[in-house]
């Protein structure tokens, strides 16, 4: 079954079942705590979608934000292991 075909008939099941509560189960409610809106420069949006192709990548959006995460996770144990000497206030980004 092809991954087109299978998604209609998820959806045709769905749309099926969709008044019969007993179907349902308990509602979840989620809440983001934090969310952010990050604005980037076209030049760099431009860039990133240059790479993300060049490297193959389906979602350049998906791409640059797992880039952000892994640096994170970078300068955090940088932090823990004591490498973190950056000024108050200041962080440096090479894009």
């Amino acid at each position: 079954m092809s991954g087109r075909r299978k998604a209609e008939t998820i959806d045709a099941l769905v749309v099926s079942e969709a008044d019969d509560m007993s179907k349902w189960s308990t509602p979840i409610k989620v809440n983001p705590s934090v969310t952010m809106a990050l604005y980037l420069k076209p030049t760099i949006v431009l860039r990133a979608k240059k790479i993300a192709k060049q490297k193959k990548v389906k979602n350049y959006r998906l791409w640059l934000m797992n880039i952000i995460i892994d640096q994170l996770k970078r300068e955090e144990q940088g932090l823990q292991a004591g490498l973190g000497k950056h000024k108050r206030g200041r962080s440096v980004v090479t894009l």
